[in-house]
């Protein structure tokens, strides 16, 4: 319609300023064709806006008369969401008919009643479409273990909802008092909801603090002996516990104040799913700890690790029969210490302690239970324990191996105080010694000569071997490695050498002196008969 008025207006102007001359003119055939021309122009135009006008002014009242006659709310079929059941195609037809107005051409009868109303109803709209998405989202919100607690809040709402969907219609008076009510409901609903996962958040914010720093953070210079870092870590889990209760009641607290919001009986089956589901929480949140814990306990003692950060320190001692390490490296170590535990029973102990934190947590639905069982049967948490104490039997065997450098001088230590020398006392010593052995005095005669007298020739030049083998043994004794670090652990084996070095020693300082009484007696026997 703008446009025809536009393009009329462009052939009007001129043809006015035309008219005068052309009247002059009239008795051409240019100028009646021109006249004539503009005559049917004009014509067509009007015939064109007419159609327009009466065509606009039929949808606009089919329009007005549907539109008005729709339900405010429409409920989706499929997710039973609500939408605004406004058609805007009725806004389109108010605001054209403003322009209308503007261009001079009266309105259509069944528009008229609604330009004064066209604000109030757009201000309907608008709260209405609020009052679907706030509806929408709290229903898509709503998780599955949360609906139950407000399902009496959602009966209300969905009674106050249904005039909307089946009775109320745009021409009703009562839309500003039906959104207020439906609007009120809603807003109860999502305080309630809001609570409910706001509760939710905190735990989840509770239970990651547990992790955040793990148990075996360096509070002293590594490596120490394993009593003064048991102490350290006693302290650490002592914490972690007191943190774990902490948050334990903290978690209480937070439940309780979340039923007094949602007004529910402590025993009802809604209450108690909600329960369960909160529980859950605050397993995944001990796991998560103990996981984190068991995770950096398996890095502590991989026997790949960084050979730089040994954690403890123990040594290789002496404890004639038995060569054996302090602490012992298990409970079945033959000659180990009795006064202490084990490694592996220190790392048990360690597992032990890192898995009980889940038993300073009571439950929420049951408050006379813990968590233990939750975390006992987690799988990751098995697979760790199992996977540390595989390490630990690996590291085992691995410090046995560099034991037994020390365990082939064993002969040394496994006589009494009159020993009985066998041919070698080392493997390279048996090497070196072989051929001159063969030579020398049998068993029985090693015994006569040590226990007797040395004077002949044979048992002194057995004597004089021995001594030279034990020279050698005494080298090799000090070329040994006095400690070195496997895995977790740095081995302090001095003590161990030093013991060897001590009885290379004296057995050196008996055949010495074996050699010189056997000379004091020859030179003895040879003066008498001197004499």
């Amino acid at each position: 319609l703008h446009w025809s008025r536009g393009l009329l207006a462009r052939v009007e102007r001129p043809m006015a300023r035309l008219r005068t001359p052309l009247r002059l003119l009239t008795d051409g055939r240019e100028a009646r064709e021109v006249i004539l021309d503009h005559d049917d122009l004009v014509a067509g135009l009007r015939k064109f806006e007419a159609r327009q006008l009466t065509a606009w002014s039929n949808y606009a009242a089919a329009v007005s008369h549907a539109s008005l006659r729709r339900p405010l709310l429409v409920r989706m079929p499929l997710n039973d969401e609500l939408a605004v059941g406004f058609d805007s195609a009725l806004l389109y037809a108010l605001r054209e008919s403003r322009h209308l107005l503007a261009l001079g051409v009266p309105t259509v009868p069944s528009l008229k009643g609604l330009q004064a109303d066209a604000h109030e109803l757009r201000r309907h709209v608008c709260a209405l479409t609020l009052v679907a998405a706030r509806y929408n989202s709290l229903r898509s919100a709503m998780l599955p273990v949360e609906a139950p607690l407000l399902l009496e809040r959602m009966r209300i709402i969905d009674e106050a909802v249904e005039p909307g969907v089946l009775a109320l219609t745009w021409r009703s008076h009562a839309i500003a008092g039906f959104t207020r009510t439906v609007s009120e409901a809603i807003n109860e609903a999502h305080c309630v909801l809001g609570a409910a996962k706001a509760t939710v958040k905190d735990l989840a914010a509770l239970t990651e603090g547990w992790a955040a720093r793990g148990l075996f953070a360096c509070r002293m210079p590594l490596p120490c002996d394993a009593d003064t870092f048991e102490e350290s870590f006693a302290s650490a889990v002592a914490e972690r516990c007191v943190a774990v209760e902490q948050g334990g009641r903290r978690a209480v607290q937070l439940t309780a104040a979340t039923r007094q919001v949602l007004g529910i009986p402590r025993g009802a089956p809604s209450w108690r799913s909600y329960q369960l589901h909160l529980d859950g929480i605050l397993a995944r949140g001990l796991i998560a700890a103990i996981t984190t814990a068991l995770q950096e306990l398996l890095c502590v003692i991989d026997p790949t690790g960084d050979p730089a950060r040994p954690l403890l320190e123990v040594s290789l001692v002496l404890r004639p029969p038995h060569l054996v390490f302090v602490p012992s490296l298990s409970e079945d170590d033959i000659g180990g210490t009795a006064r202490g535990p084990s490694l592996a029973g220190w790392v048990d102990s360690w597992i032990a302690r890192i898995t009980g934190i889940a038993q300073r947590v009571a439950r929420l639905d049951w408050p006379a239970a813990d968590f233990a069982g939750d975390v006992a049967q987690d799988a990751k948490v098995r697979a760790l324990a199992e996977s540390i104490r595989t390490r630990v039997a690996d590291n085992r065997m691995a410090l046995r191996a560099f034991a037994s450098s020390y365990a082939a001088y064993q002969e040394l230590w496994m006589f009494g105080e009159e020993p009985r020398m066998a041919d070698a006392l080392s493997p390279h010593a048996r090497e070196q010694s072989s051929a001159q052995t063969e030579q020398g005095p049998t068993s029985s005669e090693e015994e006569t000569i040590l226990s007797l007298d040395m004077g002949d020739q044979r048992a002194l030049a057995w004597s004089e071997r021995e001594l030279s083998r034990l020279r050698r043994l005494a080298e090799e004794v000090a070329t040994l490695r006095g400690g070195a670090t496997i895995g977790w652990l740095r081995i302090d084996a001095c003590p161990a050498r030093q013991a060897l070095l001590t009885l290379v020693t004296k057995w050196l300082f008996r055949y010495a002196q074996r050699l010189r009484r056997s000379v004091v007696n020859q030179l003895e026997r040879l003066d008498a008969r001197l004499e």
